[in-house]
């Protein structure tokens, strides 16, 4: 941790951290460390909504802005990921593509594919 920090003290570009923020203690540590501008929260990598909340909660305390991201998902947990970037202020990015991943012919259930965005029918 105390290498991103330093990098963040000589760097003139925003750190923002992804992989370094699993859990809620993880981002406890780079807040204590000052190593990040902002903090990327993926819900299946964190564990889902409560410990993304709780993430979120402690960076929004330190005044460290977040990015609600994804990996390759279903259109169930990219829903749950837009709503929980939705009811977040805190939240400033939102990149969720894994929809641009999605076969067309894929069967999704209740949700319905128009371009990018997924629609209950």
């Amino acid at each position: 941790m105390r290498e991103l920090a330093l990098l963040r003290q000589q760097s003139t570009i925003p750190l923002m951290l992804d992989e370094s923020v699993f859990t809620s203690a993880d981002a406890l540590r780079v807040i204590k460390a000052g190593a990040a501008d902002y903090v990327n929260i993926k819900l299946m990598k964190c564990g889902g909504i409560y410990e993304a909340t709780k993430i979120n909660q402690l960076c929004e305390s330190a005044g460290i802005p977040c990015m609600v991201g994804s990996m390759i998902e279903a259109p169930e947990s990219i829903a749950a990921a837009v709503a929980f970037a939705n009811a977040h202020a805190n939240v400033y990015f939102i990149d969720l593509d894994s929809v641009y991943m999605i076969k067309n012919d894929l069967d999704l259930g209740d949700l319905k594919r128009v371009g990018i965005h997924l629609w209950h029918v």
